[in-house]
């Protein structure tokens, strides 16, 4: 009988170790192997996804790397704030994707895809992320109703008529180094004036549309 109950503890230790290590293949290799090849055949391209990190260790390298040049008194922030991204463009154009660790983020810079995309808040739902809530949420981490109220809340903000005038900071906003006021002022700005609404304002401002699966 003792013998018995230690072959059948034996066998669910097996068949729980199984599960799980068929989980974590999963969560690892399958699933992102999968997206990359359903990507690939929409016509994204990017780089070629690497177990558990993705392109993590070379977003922080180049991170690190702009952060180490001396900065210049000039409008061209993306190569120091972002350059992992600029180097993605350059390389896979301006519809692709990259790995956050097993998951995939598409970097769409079309302003109608982005205003697609935006406008379908229920079909391109945000990942939910615990450590948002610890650290505060926003427009940026609401789904559904809710994005769409808060949304609405901001938009006059972003209206062209009073991004003109916030043009006057342009300079002096600038120089301030390692703010994130510099970028979202830097977005702002890239905003053209042929603009008439806060709809594509706020794309415009945007400048890039990041979808997560």
């Amino acid at each position: 009988m003792e013998f018995l109950f230690i072959l059948i503890a034996a066998v669910s230790a097996f068949v729980v170790l199984i599960i799980y290590t068929w989980k974590i293949l999963n969560w690892v290799w399958i699933t992102p192997k999968k997206i990359e090849k359903s990507l690939r055949e929409q016509g994204f391209s990017g780089n070629s996804y690497r177990p558990l990190f993705g392109d993590l260790k070379d977003s922080y390298k180049m991170i690190q790397e702009a952060k180490s040049n001396p900065i210049g008194v000039s409008n061209d922030i993306v190569p120091r704030v972002a350059p992992f991204f600029l180097d993605l463009v350059k390389k896979h154009g301006k519809s692709c994707f990259a790995w956050f660790g097993p998951n995939p983020v598409v970097l769409v810079l079309d302003s109608e895809l982005v205003k697609e995309v935006t406008i379908k808040n229920h079909q391109f739902q945000k990942i939910s992320n615990p450590l948002s809530k610890l650290a505060g949420q926003g427009l940026s981490s609401y789904n559904g109703d809710k994005w769409a109220k808060h949304r609405k809340l901001i938009a006059p903000a972003f209206h062209v008529e009073k991004l003109k005038v916030l043009s006057l900071l342009k300079f002096g906003a600038i120089a301030m180094p390692d703010s994130n006021a510099i970028v979202h002022l830097a977005m702002i700005l890239a905003i053209p004036e042929k603009n008439s609404g806060p709809v594509t304002a706020i794309y415009a401002a945007t400048g890039m549309c990041f979808v997560h699966f």
